[in-house]
This record gives structure tokens, sequence and C-alpha cells, in this order.
């Protein structure tokens, strides 16, 4: 039984003496592997760390001893100076707060790799001189070694790297969050409230009657004024008999309006495709403005036809104006509808004609 010779560390400032077999743990290893987890014992990676180090320390004693017995009384003091300065690295690596738990891992196994690489030198360095070949094989294994560490840890820091980036952008999306639970009831009561608009505008329909009867009269009115005129004449006759027979049931509005559709001129003054479908917008989406104006003040939506006149009114003011924009519009939606198939065009001819609700136009994205 062979006997290390006392060793001044003045890395770890202790004086290292014990007795050694070959293939265990030495009291000096014990020591020094004691030392790295007794403060941090209570987590369970201090396990893994503990396993590690065991490996790394038979590591070191096996070729320390190989070194002694050698050389007899071999001087081991750089061997054992580079491994007690990568314990104290491995320690403050150890205990760094800014570290992460990936991060800590990886520092403490390139650190393991630096402690395998300096025993593997202090064997090459022995036996260079009395086996090259053996000393070559060992020179291949350190360097596969270092390597497949070296990719570890370039591995490590990618993904670390990445989590600080998700962090980032949760915490930047944090607020965003945030928001939208904050607005959510909000939506929900403003959904409600809608609702509950509804349901008074379809209870209040008596209270209304007076305003359509005004907007009635108003038309006939505004009718009556401009029969002579041309070539719109025929048009809004029939218009305003829909507009006089509007508590009638729905059905024979309907076929009023279809004669409107059948009474245009043989060649009409047609808008063009792409400019009609910019005005359709433009009225579809004051109407609704308009409809929301009407629900909070518990008054009846206009329908589209009626609304029509209100919107070019605004517009243009001038009654002949008007006129001929009502008559140009129908005559382009009677053709368009059938000529090009446009599904928008299609679609306001129908609501125009009250085969179908107002809000299909609003969701037709939607569907």
């Amino acid at each position: 039984m062979e006997k290390y010779i006392p060793i001044q560390d003045p890395e770890l400032n202790d004086t290292i003496s014990f007795e050694h077999m070959p293939g265990t743990i030495s009291p000096e290893s014990q020591d020094l592997l004691q030392t790295g987890t007794e403060e941090s014992a209570k987590y369970c990676e201090e396990s893994k760390r503990s396993l590690d180090m065991k490996y790394i320390m038979n590591c070191y004693d096996a070729t320390k001893s190989y070194l002694q017995a050698c050389d007899g009384k071999g001087d081991t003091n750089s061997l054992d100076l580079n491994i007690g300065q990568f314990l104290t690295e491995l320690d403050e690596n150890h205990d760094d707060k800014y570290l992460s738990g990936n991060m800590k891992y990886a520092y403490s196994m390139n650190t393991y790799s630096c402690m395998y690489s300096a025993c593997f030198q202090a064997l090459i360095d022995r036996i260079e001189s009395s086996d090259s070949q053996l000393s070559q094989c060992f020179w291949k294994i350190k360097a596969g070694y270092n390597k497949l560490i070296t990719s570890y840890f370039t591995k490590v820091n990618e993904i670390d790297e990445e989590n600080k980036i998700l962090q980032e952008e949760n915490y930047k999306n944090k607020p965003l969050v945030s928001s939208v639970e904050e607005d959510r009831p909000k939506t929900i009561q403003k959904s409600m409230n809608r609702s509950r608009n509804r349901l008074k505008t379809g209870t209040s329909l008596s209270k209304s009657k007076s305003s359509r009867s005004k907007s009635t009269k108003r038309f006939k009115s505004f009718m009556g004024s401009n029969r002579n005129l041309s070539p719109a004449s025929s048009t809004l006759t029939v218009f305003s008999k829909y507009r006089t027979r509007e508590n009638r049931p729905r059905k024979k509005s309907k076929i009023c309006l279809n004669n409107v559709f059948k009474s245009v001129d043989e060649k009409p003054k047609l808008l063009p495709l792409k400019s009609l479908k910019v005005l359709i917008e433009e009225i579809c989406e004051s109407k609704e403005n308009f409809d929301k104006k009407c629900i909070l003040i518990e008054q009846q939506c206009e329908t589209m036809e009626q609304y029509l006149y209100t919107y070019l009114n605004q517009k243009y003011g001038l009654k002949s104006l008007v006129l001929d924009w009502v008559t140009t519009i129908v005559n382009s939606v009677n053709v368009y509808s059938h000529e090009e198939s446009d599904p928008d065009v299609i679609l306001f001819g129908r609501i125009l004609k009250e085969e179908c609700d107002f809000e299909v136009f609003t969701r037709r994205d939607e569907v």
C-alpha cells in the first residue's frame, strides 16, 4: 500500500494527506467531493452532481496512483493544482444566482471535461516517451471526449438563448393578454345590451308608427313634386305606390319593387361595375351606422329602399339629382345582377327587393 506525499494546494488552502487503494475514492477525493455537496444537498440535482464528481475523482485518483507507481515518489503537484482550480471554479458556477439551471449544468459539464482532460494530459505526458502508440490512443480519446462536451455545451447555449427570446416575447405579450381579459366582460356586456335593444325595438313598433307615417308623407310630397321629370318618372311612380302601401302584407311590396326593376328603360344609364360596388359599400356602411342610431332612440329602421332616398338626399340635396341617381342605381343593379353575376350586386338587389335582410350583407364575410 502506497502513501501520497502531503501536498500544499494554494487554491484549496489545505494540506492533503491520505492512503489510497487503487479503484476506490481516496480520503482526499472524499474531502473535495464533500466540500461541494454539503451546503446544497437539499436540491435534487445534487445527487446527479455528486455522481458526476464521484466518476471524476475516481479518474483523478487512478491517474495520480499510476503516476506515483511509475515514478516512485513522482511530482503530481501540477495535476493536483489543476484539479483544485477546477473544483473552485465548479463551486463558483454552482453558487451563481444569475445562471439558469441549464447553463449551470452546461458549465459544470465543461468543468468536468477540463478535469478529465487534465488527467488524460498527465497520462499522455508520462507514457509519450515509453509508448507513443498508446499515447496517441489516449490523445484521440481525449480529443473525442472534448468534442462531445463542446457540442453539448453549444446546444445548451442555443436552447438557453431560445428560452430567453420566448421569455421576452411572453413578457411583451402579457399586457395584451391582460387587456383582452379585462375587455372581455365589457364586450359581453355590450353584446347583451345590443340584444336588449333589439328586443326593445321589436316590442316598441307601435311607438315608431308615427315616425314611419311622417317618413311616408315626406316621401309622397317628394314624389309628387317630381312626377313630370324624366327618364325616371315611371320608376318613381311605382316607388311611390310601394311607399303608400308599406303597411300591407310584405308579398305585395315585393311585387311592387319587382315592377321597379322591370320598368327600367331599354337603354338605361348605367354605372361602371366597379363604381357601383364602391357606391353599394358606401350606402350599406352608412345604413349600418344609421340603423344603430335608430336602435338607440327606439325608432324603426328604414328599409334599404327608404334609406336609398335618405342617403342620396343627404349627399346631393337636389331632388332632380336624387331621382337620376335612384334610377341609375336601380338600372345598374338590374343589369349587372344578370350579366356579371357579381355576388355583392346580386345581394344588394335582393335586399332592395326585401327578399333578404340587410344584416345578411353586413355578415357576408363571416358566411
